[in-house]
C-alpha cells in the first residue's frame, strides 16, 4: 500500500521528468515554446509549471532568491536577535560565507565564474570535482544555476557514449 509520502515522491520524480523534458525541447526549438508542447506528451499548461521544478526551496522556509545564482547547497539567509547584555533584542540575519570561484568542469573542459558557500566548495573537494559533485547531489540542494550545469554535463556525457 502506497503512502501519502511515497505517492508525493513519485508524482515530484514525474514532475521532474516532464520539466527537463520541457527544458530540453525549448534549447532545442527556442525559448518561447518552453510552455506549450513538449513532444510524446500531451501539451502542458502554463499553470502546471509553478509545481514543476521540485528542487525550489521548500514552502516553510524563506526565499533567498541570491541563492539561485550559485551553487549554496541549501544554505540560506538565517533570522534572528542581536541580545545585549540589556536583553533588549534587535532582528538582524545571517548570510551564508559565499566565495567566488572560478571552478573546472572536466566533462564540458570549461571553468565557470561561480558563487559558491565555503561548505559547497568542501563537498566538491570529497566528491572529487564539479562534475561529480553536481551529479551526485540531489536535486534539492543544488538550485537553479546547479540544475543548469547538471543538465549540461549529462547531455555532454550522453552525447559522447
Amino acid at each position: 500500500m502506497k503512502t501519502p509520502e511515497t505517492c508525493a515522491h513519485e508524482s515530484r520524480d514525474h514532475d521532474t521528468q516532464i520539466f527537463f523534458l520541457a527544458l530540453r525541447h525549448s534549447r532545442q526549438v527556442g525559448a518561447n515554446s518552453f510552455r506549450t508542447n513538449v513532444p510524446g506528451l500531451s501539451p502542458l499548461r502554463s499553470s502546471m509549471f509553478p509545481s514543476l521544478p521540485s528542487w525550489s526551496a521548500p514552502a516553510t522556509r524563506h526565499i533567498f532568491k541570491r541563492a539561485q545564482k550559485g551553487l549554496f547547497g541549501g544554505a540560506l539567509k538565517q533570522f534572528g536577535n542581536n541580545v545585549p547584555k540589556s536583553k533588549h533584542k534587535t532582528p538582524r540575519t545571517w548570510l551564508p560565507n559565499i566565495q567566488p570561484k572560478r571552478l573546472y568542469s572536466q566533462t564540458l573542459d570549461r571553468t565557470f565564474h561561480l558563487k559558491v558557500t565555503a561548505r559547497v566548495l568542501r563537498t566538491i573537494d570529497k566528491y572529487g570535482g564539479l562534475d561529480q559533485y553536481l551529479l551526485g547531489t540531489k536535486d534539492t540542494t543544488l538550485g537553479t544555476e546547479g540544475m543548469r550545469l547538471r543538465l549540461a554535463i549529462w547531455d555532454a556525457k550522453h552525447k559522447r557514449t
